[in-house]
């Protein structure tokens, strides 16, 4: 029997009429979903709202989809990923009428080795949903993928590992770990929304495109098959269709599927999308690309990162960086080169000369960061408000990248703030409230921090149960930071430097990092060596300006500098004001220029 894709025009905006003109084409919601069934609907909503109709599953899809098989009997899950869906959906209170709707972190979750992996080979956690569901509902939408080509049907299965647990599929190969997802766990029907769709390099950058198209299928392999047609590419030209067609996993020859509704002729360059063009060249003398016998993800990829750096206004300062991708038979020569970025599992042999870059590929922008991390610029400077006062005139700009303030001073500033700082307060059970309510009123400042010290209440001097608690609250606190796209920083100026990185390592998200002073610092065996260990927590430092050019922080200093743009250095206020002649050696320090003396 053929697989069979059937393709419908949303006419007047009516998507409800279209999904079910689709599904029935291909024999009606009840040839997939019978009475009592356990119904998994993954939607495509991984990015934080608010986000455009064309790098989300759109909502009303979801519905439609929700709807059909509650209709049908079916007892109905809706996830994705990230608990971003919750927002998402929030203004489609009706999909509660058909559907349970969860976060796949909050699914109970095991770690498994897929059925049959030949790349994802390790174990990884995977909802027990997705093995106990009766009927798998695939909805994802219809976009061009820098990595992929496309992103459609296959790849959205992506979205069912929870957590960071998706950076294994691009460490293990990006291509063959979707095959291995999609043959552990095939999709009953596919619901693909193209209503608008996106070309170029989803999620990070693209152009929306309307092209008002419901694609169904029973074979998630044909659907990205008659998806790649309609956009303009050859399903041959796909790494992972080819092998998933290799693999018995569907047909990817037109001739071998059964198209029904409209076909993909009758949507025309409407429905041509393009990926973003891409050179290795493009980066000039700023970004050399060493390439060897290099994989044509490999090369889409990295082109896209050096297309996002350069779009980035802080470009034309970086510090030249040579980039190895592919396969050499000899090392390449990289004489003269200050920074060397290895790209994907092919450099790998070359680590010791840089920074390598694991995946197969690596993300988009892995490379674009990496290309950034060093911008030639002065580290920036934050002040605490009470340190303005003694502030000395002509060191406005450019060193100072801002000021820091305190909760209660919120409603007396205006601008230039870059951080907010919360106390404790009334202790765990306040922290969500205070940040949402600290978060709106950062949004309207402009900044792009919340930094919460914690004393009595640190999780690192509570018992288990109450530090459970309030391990609890502060992810809570740390959500609510994200939704407004703020990062929370941790401080706790009686912890060591590794009692921090262990509150890090309990709270285990990105929503978080940590603020270090030199009490913390101090407070280990070896300070640059605490450092060290915790580079890839740390957002910012805390200090006076006396105590951190004391000559035993001279060496700190220089690795809080070796950080990059991303870090920042927060001045306090102290009892001797700072002079020019201190201000003047605390940029020398850092590298970075100071105004003229007066």
């Amino acid at each position: 029997m053929k697989a069979k894709v059937s393709l419908v025009k949303v006419n007047n905006n009516d998507v409800f009429k279209a999904v079910k003109e689709a599904v029935d084409l291909l024999g009606g919601i009840g040839r997939f979903v019978k009475p009592g069934d356990r119904v998994l609907v993954k939607v495509n909503m991984f990015l934080p709202a608010p986000a455009p109709l064309e790098r989300i599953t759109d909502p009303r899809v979801a519905v439609a989809v929700a709807r059909l098989a509650h209709e049908a009997g079916g007892e109905v899950t809706v996830v994705e990923r990230t608990h971003w869906i919750y927002d998402h959906l929030r203004a489609y209170p009706e999909i509660h009428h058909y559907a349970r709707v969860i976060g796949a972190d909050e699914l109970p979750q095991r770690n498994r080795i897929l059925l049959g992996a030949r790349h994802l080979t390790a174990p990884i956690p995977l909802p027990d949903l997705v093995d106990e569901c009766d009927v798998f509902i695939n909805v994802p939408g219809l976009r061009t993928h820098q990595l992929t080509m496309i992103s459609n049907a296959m790849k959205n299965l992506m979205g069912l590992l929870p957590g960071n647990a998706t950076l294994h599929v691009h460490a293990y190969g990006l291509a063959g770990a979707i095959v291995d997802l999609n043959y552990h766990r095939p999709s009953d029907l596919v619901i693909s929304d193209a209503i608008v769709s996106m070309e170029g390099n989803f999620p990070g950058t693209g152009t929306p495109k309307t092209t008002n198209l419901i694609m169904a299928a029973d074979n998630a392999v044909a659907a990205d098959a008659v998806a790649a047609t309609c956009v303009g590419f050859a399903p041959h030209e796909i790494d992972y269709l080819v092998e998933a067609h290799e693999r018995g996993l569907g047909p990817i020859d037109l001739a071998d599927i059964e198209i029904r509704g409209e076909s993909p002729a009758s949507f025309g360059a409407e429905l041509h999308l393009m990926l973003t063009p891409t050179s290795l060249e493009a980066g000039g003398e700023r970004v050399r690309v060493f390439a060897g016998k290099t994989c044509e993800a490999c090369r889409r990829a990295l082109g896209a990162g050096i297309q996002e750096a350069k779009r980035d206004r802080s470009f034309a300062n970086i510090t030249p960086v040579a980039v190895v991708v592919g396969l050499h038979e000899n090392p390449p020569d990289l004489t003269g080169a200050e920074r060397v970025i290895l790209y994907g599992n092919c450099a790998y042999p070359y680590r010791h000369l840089g920074r390598f870059l694991r995946g197969c590929p690596p993300l988009v922008n892995q490379a674009k960061n990496a290309i950034l991390a060093h911008r030639g610029e002065p580290s920036a400077l934050i002040l605490g408000a009470d340190l303005l006062r003694q502030w000395p005139r002509g060191f406005e700009n450019p060193p100072v990248a801002g000021i820091e303030v305190e909760e209660a001073e919120l409603n007396s500033v205006m601008g230039m703030v870059k951080r907010i700082l919360l106390t404790e307060g009334d202790g765990p059970e306040g922290w969500p409230r205070r940040v949402e309510k600290a978060a709106v009123r950062a949004r309207d400042l402009g900044a792009t921090q919340l930094s919460l010290a914690l004393d009595h209440s640190s999780p690192l001097r509570l018992a288990a149960a109450e530090r459970r608690e309030a391990l609890t609250r502060l992810r809570e606190a740390a959500a609510e930071a994200q939704k407004h796209r703020l990062k929370l920083i941790l401080e706790d100026p009686k912890a060591s430097t590794d009692e921090l990185l262990r509150l890090y390592r309990w709270l285990h998200t990105e929503a978080i990092g940590l603020g270090l002073s030199l009490a913390n610092l101090l407070a280990s065996d070896s300070p640059a060596n605490a450092l060290r260990r915790a580079e890839a927590a740390v957002m910012m430092f805390r200090g006076g300006l006396h105590r951190l050019l004391s000559p035993e922080f001279h060496p700190l200093l220089r690795e809080l500098r070796a950080r990059g743009e991303s870090f920042h250095l927060c001045l306090a206020a102290e009892a001797e004001p700072p002079t020019e002649e201190k201000l003047h050696e605390l940029l020398a320090t850092l590298g970075g220029d100071a105004p003229p003396r007066s």
